[in-house]
C-alpha cells in the first residue's frame, strides 16, 4: 500500500480542517435559526391556546343563553309562569341540564316568582344589570357583577318571559359564578405552563386562572402593564387594538421576569382573553435544542476522528480480503450456476431482518435471473412488472407473516402480460434456523402454475355460466371482446340471435342496446358495454363489474331498476378476453332503498331537505370544490369558482301563527317551500333548517350579483304570495348571503356569516337581501 507523502498529508489535514469549520459554522447557523423557529412556534401555539380559550368561553356562555331562551319560551307557552307547578318543574329541569349556579323568574315589577338552585343574587341586582323597564328587555349576557355580601363575581344570562297576550310579563335569569366558568374552561397550554385572564376592554380583570408563574398583583391589567419595565407594544397601541377588536402577540418584562402575551377578542360583551407564558419555557426549548445539536456536533467530530484513524488500516485489510474472497466466489458461482440451470423451479433466499431476497435462479415466462439481490421484494417486483398490484399485496402479506414468526406459507401471484394472457406463480416460503435457533433466513421456491389455474378458471367459468342460466334473469349476453363479436344474447327465455353464431360487436350495436336505458343512465350503461373499457379493467385485475340503472323493457312504458353484472375472463384455448353478463330485476328493492333515503333526507312538512342532509350535502360539495381548486382560486374542472349560501328567515311568521293558527302557518311554510323550489335550480340545495328558517346553497355561479338577484326574486315572490293570500299580517322574508371561498370554505362558517347578514337585513327594514361584510 502506497505511503502518503507530505503534500498528500497536508491535503488530508486541510480537508479535515475545512470539514470541522463547516460543521462549527453549521452548528451556529442551526442554533440561530432554531431559536427563531422555536420562538415563532411558541407564539403560534400561544395564539392557538388563546383562540381555544376564547372559543370555549363564548361557546359555554352562548349555550347558557340558548338554554335560558328555550326555558323562557317554555314558560311563556304556559302563560308567563301562571301555572306555578309547571314553571317550577321547567326551571328545575333547566338547572339539572345546565351549569347555572342559580336561576330566578321575576315578574314585571321585579318581584321573585320562582327560584331554583343556590340563591346568589337578589332581584334588585338583576334590575341593575338589565335595566329598569322589563317591557324593553331582550335576551343577553350581562357584564360581571360583584356580590358584596358573598364577595363573589357573577354573570347574569337573561331572557324576557311573555304572557298569553304576547306582552312582557317578566324576566328569567340564570346566574353563573365566574369561578364556575373558570373551572369549566381549559385555558392551559405548554404542558400547563401557560395561564389566562378574561378582561373587559377597560382592562378590568373579570376572570383568571390560578397559576404559580402569574405576575399579576392587581385587578387592572392595563395598570399592571403600565408598571412593567418593557413592553413589545405601547400601552396606547394595545388599547387601540382592543378597541378595534383585533388580536395579537407581544412580550412584557416585569423585573427579571419576561412573559409572552397573546390577546384575543371574545364575542361576549367587550371581553378579551389574555393568555401568557413565561419566556423561560421558550428559552428551555431553545436551550434543549441547542444542547442536542451540540452533543450531535461532538459525536460527529469524534466519529470523524475515529473514522480517519481506522480508515487506512481497514482499507488495507479489506483490499486483501476482497481479492481472496473474489477468487472463492467466482469458483462457487460457476458451480452453483451449473447446478441450478437444470431445475425449472425458481429458488431464493429471504433475509428476514433486512427484508431482502437473494435470487438463486428464477425462470418463468421465458425470463431467467441469476444471482440477484432484491430489496423490498414486493414493491420492487411490482415496479419491474413481474407481479401485479394485487400480487404485491399478496406477497407482502406472506412475507410479513414469515417476519412475524410463521414457519411457512404459500401465496399465488398473478403475472401481468401485455399480450392479455394470464400467468400465475406459486410462492412457497419456509423458515430456516442458524446455529443459535434464531429465525434470520428463509428458503423459498417459485413455481409456474399457469396451467393449473387455467383448469380452475375453466371450471369456474362453466359453473358461472350454469348458475347465470338457471337464475331469474331479464337478459344474458356474451361477447368476445378481443374479436369484437357478440356470441349470444337472450332476453328472458327468448334467443335474440336465432341461427347466428355471432354478430359484430360495434358502436352501432351498443347504441341499440342502450336505447332502452333511462336517458340519465345511458352514459353509464354505454361505459359498461364499451369493449375497450372492459378490456382495460380486465388488465387492471378487475374480474367482475356491477352496475344499477333504469331500463324500459320492450312493450312497456315504465322504467324499472335493474342490476347488470359483467364477468370478465379468458377463454380457454384461444386466450381471448370474454365478457359474460346477466341482468336482474331489482325494482322493488331499489325503490324501497330510495324511499328510505328520501325520508331520511327530507323535512316532513315541506318536502325540502332537512338540516342534517343539507349540512352534509353542502360540506361535500364545498370539499369537492376545494379539491379541484387551483393555486389562483379557480376550479380546474368545468364550472365556476364561486358558490353562495343564502340564509332566509320569514318576517312576521310568529304573528301569523298567533292569529291564524299553526295549521295556517304550516300551509304557509309549504307555500314558501314551493316558491323557493320554483326559483332555485334543480341542482341547488334548498332546505328547511327548522321553524321559519330556510337555507339555499347555489353551486358554481358566475358572479355574486347572480346570487343576489336570486335572493331579490325570493323576496319579491314571498311578498306577491302574501298579497295574493290577503293575509291579515303581511309576510315577507329577510335574506343574508355568504360566498365560498371568499367568506369561508365549510357550512358552519358560511352559515354563521350568512346568518349575521340576514339579521342585518332585518334591522334595515326586512324583506331585503344583504351580503355579509366583515364589519357586521
Amino acid at each position: 500500500m502506497k505511503v502518503l507523502g507530505k503534500v498528500e498529508k497536508f491535503k488530508v489535514i486541510l480537508v479535515a480542517g475545512l470539514v470541522v469549520i463547516f460543521i462549527l459554522a453549521s452548528f451556529f447557523d442551526f442554533s440561530n435559526r432554531g431559536g427563531r423557529q422555536v420562538l415563532k412556534i411558541a407564539r403560534e401555539h400561544l395564539q392557538d391556546v388563546a383562540d381555544q380559550a376564547a372559543y370555549g368561553l363564548d361557546e359555554k356562555l352562548e349555550d347558557g343563553l340558548r338554554k335560558i331562551e328555550y326555558t323562557a319560551g317554555m314558560i311563556s307557552s304556559l302563560g308567563g309562569g301562571q301555572h306555578q307547578g309547571d314553571a317550577q318543574v321547567i326551571m328545575d329541569q333547566m338547572m339539572k341540564s345546565s351549569r347555572f349556579d342559580s336561576a330566578v323568574l321575576l315578574d314585571k315589577d321585579w318581584n321573585v316568582k320562582y327560584e331554583a338552585g343556590d340563591d346568589r343574587i337578589c332581584d334588585c341586582s338583576i334590575r341593575d344589570v338589565i335595566g329598569s323597564d322589563v317591557s324593553g328587555t331582550k335576551s343577553g349576557i350581562s357584564a360581571v357583577y360583584h356580590l358584596e355580601e358573598d364577595n363573589e363575581d357573577v354573570i347574569c344570562i337573561y331572557s324576557p318571559v311573555y304572557g298569553e297576550d304576547g306582552t312582557s310579563e317578566g324576566v328569567l335569569a340564570g346566574i353563573v359564578l365566574t369561578k364556575t366558568l373558570v373551572d369549566l374552561m381549559d385555558f392551559s397550554g405548554f404542558g400547563g405552563r401557560s395561564y389566562s385572564y378574561v378582561i373587559q376592554s377597560d382592562g378590568k380583570i373579570i376572570m383568571q386562572t390560578g397559576h404559580e408563574e402569574s405576575l399579576m398583583s392587581s385587578r387592572d391589567y392595563y395598570e399592571f402593564l403600565g408598571a412593567s419595565d418593557r413592553m413589545g407594544i405601547s400601552l396606547e397601541d394595545l388599547k387601540s387594538a382592543v378597541a378595534e377588536r383585533k388580536s395579537g402577540v407581544f412580550s412584557v418584562k416585569y423585573g427579571n421576569q419576561e412573559r409572552i402575551v397573546c390577546y384575543v377578542p371574545s364575542t361576549i360583551n367587550d371581553w378579551y382573553i389574555i393568555t401568557a407564558v413565561s419566556s423561560d419555557v421558550v428559552k428551555g426549548s431553545r436551550d434543549s435544542l441547542n444542547m442536542n445539536a451540540f452533543q450531535l456536533l461532538l459525536k460527529t467530530v469524534l466519529a470523524l476522528a475515529v473514522l480517519m484513524a481506522f480508515l487506512g488500516f481497514w482499507m488495507w485489510k479489506a483490499q486483501k480480503l476482497i481479492l481472496e474472497s473474489k477468487k472463492e466466489l467466482e469458483s462457487s458461482s460457476r458451480k452453483l450456476e451449473l447446478a441450478l440451470q437444470h431445475t425449472d423451479t425458481g429458488i431464493f433466499e429471504y433475509n428476514i431482518p433486512e427484508d431482502t431476497i437473494h435470487v438463486l435462479t428464477l425462470e418463468f415466462c421465458g425470463m431467467k435471473v441469476l444471482q440477484e439481490t432484491i430489496k423490498e421484494p414486493s414493491r420492487t417486483l411490482r415496479e419491474k412488472g413481474i407481479i401485479s398490484e394485487a400480487g404485491e399485496k399478496t406477497l407482502e402479506e406472506l412475507l410479513r407473516k414469515i417476519r412475524e414468526g410463521q414457519e411457512q406459507g404459500t401465496a399465488e401471484l398473478l403475472v401481468p402480460e401485455m399480450t392479455g394472457k394470464e400467468n400465475w406463480l406459486r410462492v412457497s416460503v419456509a423458515q430456516t434456523y442458524d446455529g443459535h435457533d434464531k429465525q434470520t433466513e428463509a428458503i423459498g421456491t417459485i413455481e409456474n402454475i399457469t396451467e393449473e389455474k387455467a383448469i380452475e378458471k375453466r371450471y369456474a367459468q362453466e359453473e358461472k355460466f350454469r348458475q347465470a342460466m338457471l337464475s331469474e334473469t331479464l337478459s344474458v349476453w356474451a361477447v368476445n371482446l378481443t374479436e369484437r363479436k357478440l356470441l349470444s344474447y337472450t332476453r328472458g327465455k327468448k334467443d335474440c340471435m336465432p341461427g347466428l353464431k355471432s354478430i359484430v360487436y360495434d358502436k352501432k350495436l351498443i347504441e341499440g342496446m342502450c336505447r332502452l336505458a333511462h336517458p340519465k343512465d345511458k352514459e353509464r350503461v354505454s361505459g359498461l358495454l364499451d369493449a375497450e373499457n372492459l378490456i382495460s379493467m380486465y388488465r387492471e385485475g378487475i374480474g367482475e363489474i356491477k352496475e344499477e340503472f333504469r331500463l324500459r323493457m320492450p312493450g312497456e312504458t315504465n322504467y324499472i331498476w335493474v342490476e347488470s353484472t359483467v364477468n370478465l375472463l379468458t377463454e380457454p384455448g384461444s386466450e381471448d378476453i370474454v365478457a359474460f353478463s346477466y341482468t336482474k330485476n331489482i325494482d322493488a328493492t331499489k325503490k324501497k332503498e330510495l324511499a328510505l333515503l328520501y325520508e331520511s333526507e327530507r323535512d316532513q312538512l315541506t318536502g325540502l331537505y332537512n338540516r342534517t342532509a343539507a349540512m352534509r350535502m353542502i360540506d361535500d360539495r364545498l370539499s369537492a370544490e376545494e379539491d379541484n381548486r387551483g393555486a389562483e382560486g379557480t376550479i380546474l374542472l368545468n364550472g365556476f369558482a364561486l358558490s353562495g349560501l343564502l340564509m332566509m328567515d320569514l318576517d312576521g311568521f310568529k304573528e301569523v301563527n298567533d292569529k291564524l293558527g299553526h295549521q295556517a302557518g304550516d300551509e304557509l311554510l309549504r307555500a314558501v317551500a314551493d316558491v323557493l323550489m320554483g326559483i332555485f335550480r334543480e341542482n341547488d340545495v334548498v332546505a328547511r333548517l327548522g321553524g321559519d328558517e330556510f337555507v339555499a346553497f347555489v353551486h358554481r355561479v358566475p358572479s355574486e350579483k347572480t346570487v343576489e338577484l336570486m335572493g331579490q326574486r325570493v323576496c319579491a315572490a314571498i311578498e306577491e304570495m302574501s298579497g295574493a293570500r290577503e293575509l291579515e299580517v303581511p309576510l315577507s322574508i329577510s335574506i343574508g348571503i355568504a360566498f365560498s371561498p371568499k367568506h369561508g370554505r365549510n357550512f358552519e362558517i358560511l352559515y354563521k356569516k350568512a346568518d349575521m347578514a340576514m339579521y342585518e337585513a332585518k334591522n334595515n327594514g326586512k324583506s331585503r337581501t344583504m351580503i355579509y361584510k366583515e364589519k357586521m
